[in-house]
């Protein structure tokens, strides 16, 4: 009987803006999936994710994918550092790492993260280097004995000093603020905490240092960085100009 049908929505289509994260259940990492059909939504995460994506540098063979899955996670890091993130257990949220005790009394080969699943010795030594550490004593039924206090790794005079001699990222000049401090000789295998041995590395080229060839040494008091012979043939030393502090008199 009705012969014009129901009548015609002119309301908007409902939009889907999801996003699902997914770890994998038998080796680590794993995976982000998400679609918005927000465009602004999705402009906002592009937008940031283009800017930080970019290639850091003729030296940089990353494939686009990569570095913008990278630039996704450096953000991430950036907001636990420096954002106003709501607090879990009465404390900001920050990425955990459980060692047990027999993985530190053989130089540290896996971890196991709060999310689950175990991390890789190259991923530990790059968290280890900048970490804040406290000491959990359990007895063998994994019933805490003994709670010491957070200590950094690097205390904080100690990366403000290396941040005013390497200006940001030594490699690539990313300001400080997005930047970890990288021990030369690790300290888990004897490396001192002294500006020497320290040097300051954005996150895309921290990891760099701990996957890859790359080598960083300190030489007439600042960090120059050899190439693997797959980037470089000849290895030739890569180093930031460093612009000199000079004070200026007036009369």
């Amino acid at each position: 009987m009705d012969q014009d049908g129901p009548e015609p929505d002119d309301g908007p289509d409902s939009e889907v803006n999801e996003l699902t994260i997914n770890p994998h259940p038998d080796r680590p990492g794993g995976v982000i999936k998400g679609r918005f059909d927000n465009a602004v939504l999705f402009a906002t995460i592009a937008t940031l994710i283009d800017a930080k994506s970019k290639p850091a540098g003729s030296d940089d063979q990353r494939s686009s994918k990569q570095r913008q899955a990278e630039a996704l996670a450096d953000v991430c890091g950036y907001v636990l550092d420096h954002g106003d993130v709501p607090r879990s257990g009465g404390h900001r949220p920050h990425l955990n790492v459980h060692i047990p005790l027999a993985e530190l009394e053989t130089r540290v080969r896996t971890a196991i993260l709060d999310f689950g699943g175990h991390i890789t010795t190259k991923d530990l030594r790059q968290l280890a280097c900048n970490a804040a550490v406290i000491p959990i004593v359990m007895n063998s039924d994994s019933q805490p004995l003994d709670i010491g206090r957070l200590s950094r790794v690097i205390p904080d005079g100690m990366r403000r000093a290396v941040a005013a001699r390497d200006r940001g990222c030594a490699r690539c000049g990313r300001p400080a603020s997005w930047c970890d401090i990288h021990h030369i000789i690790e300290w888990q295998n004897g490396g001192t905490t002294e500006i020497n041995n320290l040097v300051m590395l954005c996150r895309m080229h921290h990891r760099e240092i701990h996957a890859t060839e790359w080598i960083v040494r300190m030489v007439d008091g600042f960090p120059e960085f050899i190439p693997p012979r797959y980037v470089d043939p000849d290895q030739v030393p890569r180093r930031r100009p460093h612009h000199r502090l000079t004070a200026q008199l007036r009369p």
